[in-house]
């Protein structure tokens, strides 16, 4: 789950949906916007459908939000919600700084990189710059050969 291209009153926000099973057909996903991770003040929300031809990803603009405001989303599909997310609308006008946080390329397959947690606990960072690569493909029993498959 992510989210990107922010504006002032609106964001996306993006998920997939794993089905436990080989599924054909429409599934719906319902997505909600908040300004608390309680959810109990929801500025947005909606369903939306997937399918295969998608590869079960969902991209949703979420419009009507207030600038430089931080939010919380959240999906629900086949009975089961995915994590809560936070992200942030871009302030209107002059900004005198932002702090960003840039990411490079990471290897998956040779680590769990606790950055990323650090990243998230912080308050401060308007946004996350990733430049490179977090997957990497090689022939059989190459440099990426050691992929264990976890937490994808």
């Amino acid at each position: 789950m992510a989210s990107g291209d922010p504006l002032s009153n609106q964001v996306i926000i993006w998920t997939r949906v794993t089905p436990d099973t080989q599924t054909t057909g429409n599934i719906p996903v319902n997505w909600k916007i908040a300004t608390d991770t309680n959810f109990t003040s929801i500025i947005n929300s909606g369903i939306t459908y997937t399918n295969d031809t998608f590869d079960y990803t969902v991209k949703v603009d979420v419009t009507g939000l207030q600038p430089d405001t931080w939010y919380y989303y959240e999906f629900t599909s086949l009975g089961k919600n995915s994590l809560i997310g936070r992200t942030k609308t871009t302030p209107l006008g002059v900004v005198n700084n932002m702090r960003f946080a840039v990411v490079s390329c990471s290897s998956y397959e040779h680590g769990y990189f606790n950055a990323y947690q650090r990243i998230a606990s912080r308050n401060d960072i308007e946004a996350v710059l990733h430049l490179g690569d977090y997957i990497y493909e090689y022939q059989s029993d190459g440099y990426g050969d050691s992929f264990t498959g976890a937490g994808l």
